[in-house]
């Protein structure tokens, strides 16, 4: 694996739409924490707009929308989460999880591949959080130059604990291409999202969040 790189975040808007059971929010602190669990059974519609300034000629951006719906069922949750990347590269860009398998060009901008996640939890967490389960990337970039041209799956899991007022985890995603275009290069990408947040009062909070990948 090469093209080791990292991901600078900006910002994180988190638009809570719902909960589901019957507990109740004990102020923003709680809430606070309840949005920095991945894999909580809370709706929620994050946005997450990041940059990279590895590309060739010049800075690339990213808009993940990456709406998440829980399910319960029995003593376990279903996390399904979607992670749609609204792309503006100004050229080659390496290194990203949205595109594993760049190619040269002069740009462009538009929809990237869209990733499709589903993570089993426990419904009643311990103090070590816990999720697992299957990740697909589909083929649905409007460009070339924004995706892998390939579909590719593989597993995904995250690990947390949450001592108040904080927030430690790591994500961890693994993807081999199955299908697609012949003439690209076969995806092979490991990615890593170590995180960090610390609740302020009033629900403020304080997020260190770094993406890793390599392929």
């Amino acid at each position: 694996m090469n093209n080791l790189s990292r991901t600078l975040l900006l910002c994180t808007i988190f638009l809570m739409v719902a909960t589901i059971g019957n507990t109740q929010d004990k102020g923003g602190e709680d809430l606070a924490a309840k949005t920095k669990n991945p894999v909580g059974s809370m709706y929620s519609l994050p946005f997450k707009f990041s940059f990279d300034y590895g590309a060739e000629n010049g800075e690339a951006s990213f808009l993940n929308i990456q709406p998440v719906i829980p399910v319960t069922v029995g003593d376990w949750n279903l996390i399904n989460q979607v992670i749609i990347p609204l792309i503006d590269t100004p050229g080659m860009v390496t290194g990203t999880p949205e595109i594993p398998t760049p190619i040269p060009g002069d740009g462009a901008t538009g929809l990237g591949d869209i990733n499709y996640s589903v993570f089993v939890s426990p419904a009643e967490p311990g103090k070590i959080i816990w999720g697992i389960g299957p990740s697909l990337m589909m083929d649905t970039a409007t460009d070339d130059q924004l995706g892998s041209g390939k579909w590719s799956t593989g597993p995904t899991a995250v690990l947390l604990v949450q001592p108040k007022p904080w927030t430690l985890g790591l994500l961890g995603r693994q993807l081999w291409s199955f299908s697609g275009d012949s003439d690209r290069s076969n995806v092979n990408q490991m990615l890593l999202e170590p995180f960090i947040n610390y609740n302020l009062e009033g629900g403020w909070y304080l997020i260190s969040d770094m993406v890793i990948t390599a392929n």
